[in-house]
């Protein structure tokens, strides 16, 4: 989360259009999420930050 805020991100308020942002990064440039683990595995990774901002976010 705190890599999809600081590169993705305006003001540091995560939103669904750098949660897209970071999604379209991991397919682009999958070599920039490798530490984090195999592509598929980042994507789990953005889906379950997906789900953890429509339960516990605000609306703008």
């Amino acid at each position: 989360a705190a890599r999809v805020c600081g590169r993705f991100t305006d003001a540091g308020a995560l939103d669904a259009a750098a949660v897209g942002r970071a999604a379209a990064s991991v397919v682009r440039s999958p070599r920039d999420w490798s530490a984090y683990g195999t592509q598929e595995e980042v994507l789990q990774y953005v889906k379950q930050l997906w789900h953890c901002l429509v339960r516990f976010g605000s609306p703008a």
